[in-house]
């Protein structure tokens, strides 16, 4: 028997522009392929900067996927690493 590697059945998009966006409240899980027909399940991370742009990642078990200074350059490389977004059903507050 084969090992599998699918993540089927999860309700995933790929709008980036939302993700950017919730990503300045909460964390966002998502999938992303690295290597060789190989995906990976991974969460979101923003820090604040004092120039105002942020660091914008996608990481896993200290694995970071995409790091990147602004908002634009995250977009592009999520679709470049076919991210796709696990949404909460529900938007955390306060946080």
């Amino acid at each position: 028997m084969d090992a599998i590697f699918e993540l089927n059945g999860y309700e995933k998009n790929r709008e980036y522009e939302k993700l950017a966006d919730m990503m300045l409240t909460q964390s966002v899980v998502c999938i992303l392929d690295y290597g060789k027909d190989c995906r990976d399940v991974a969460h979101t991370l923003w820090n604040p900067t004092q120039d105002g742009r942020g660091i914008w990642q996608l990481s896993a078990r200290g694995v970071t996927y995409i790091y990147a200074w602004d908002r634009n350059d995250f977009i592009g490389q999520c679709a470049r690493q076919n991210v796709d977004i696990i949404f909460p059903n529900t938007r955390m507050s306060g946080h």
